[in-house]
């Protein structure tokens, strides 16, 4: 072959498209069990708030390695960027190191307040706390007066297990108990065979959206831009709800 043969063959060449075929960016995930829209089970992760996000992920160019943590780890381990992903998460004041994305819809979850059986009427109105001690999930946000009342008596505790324990225990005389956690708060409590309770008749109502925690490194600002994207496309078109009825849930609410 000629000079100008080879010339011509390696000008043609560097004119091609060049293919790249990145790997998926792993993000690190933290779940906890919280029948029946997040579900940890010997080390296997199911339920609707996942798959979301697992979706999203995979339309984003992204993969998530879920990790079974306690909350108060999840918010300690997002303000140093050592997880990148918390489902069901809520940002407040005091949480500006977080980033949240979504929501994907919202749902009902009032307050209540367990109390021994027979005692419903212990707490009647918001009041009524302030003469009581009060169980409360450390890193919990409920409403924000109760949470910005420093006048109230409030004994944190790690996890639902341990405040199961405490108050068979009466280490405080009410719990707080979140709409969204009365289904495994009642779990921990059968586990522990105690039946001694019933719910007081204060309730504080309301609707919370339903947004995933995300860190805040600025290297990956731009995947979880794209990822906030794709999961509000997701809510629009009705893919969420879709993904609620494989569980024969009822979709999320609207705002």
């Amino acid at each position: 072959m000629n000079k100008f043969l080879v010339k011509l063959l390696c000008s043609f060449l560097t004119l091609l498209p060049v293919c790249s075929y990145a790997a998926p960016i792993k993000l690190i995930g933290h779940y906890r069990s919280r029948p029946p829209f997040m579900v940890v089970e010997n080390q296997i992760f199911q339920g609707p708030l996942k798959d979301i996000i697992d979706e999203a992920c995979a339309k984003t160019g992204c993969t998530i390695d879920w990790q079974s943590v306690p909350l108060k780890r999840s918010i300690d381990a997002l303000a140093n960027s050592t997880v990148d992903i918390v489902p069901r998460f809520c940002l407040t004041k005091d949480r500006s190191y977080v980033t949240c994305l979504g929501p994907v819809g919202f749902a009902k979850n009032d307050v209540k307040f367990l109390v021994p059986k027979g005692q419903e009427n212990l707490i009647n109105q918001y009041e009524d706390l302030k003469k009581l001690t009060i169980g409360i999930k450390d890193k919990t946000f409920y409403f924000k007066r109760f949470n910005d009342d420093d006048s109230l008596t409030k004994v944190p505790s790690l996890d639902d297990a341990n405040m199961a324990k405490m108050l068979a225990a009466n280490r405080f005389q009410t719990m707080i108990v979140l709409g969204l956690d009365q289904a495994p708060i009642e779990a921990e409590l059968d586990k522990i065979d105690f039946k001694d309770y019933t719910y007081a008749s204060y309730v504080f109502h309301q609707t919370s959206g339903i947004y995933y925690g995300a860190n805040k490194d600025p290297a990956k600002k731009e995947l979880f831009d794209n990822l906030n994207h794709e999961l509000k496309n997701m809510m629009d078109s009705g893919r969420v709800d879709a993904i609620y009825k494989t569980y024969d849930l009822s979709p999320p609410l609207r705002e």
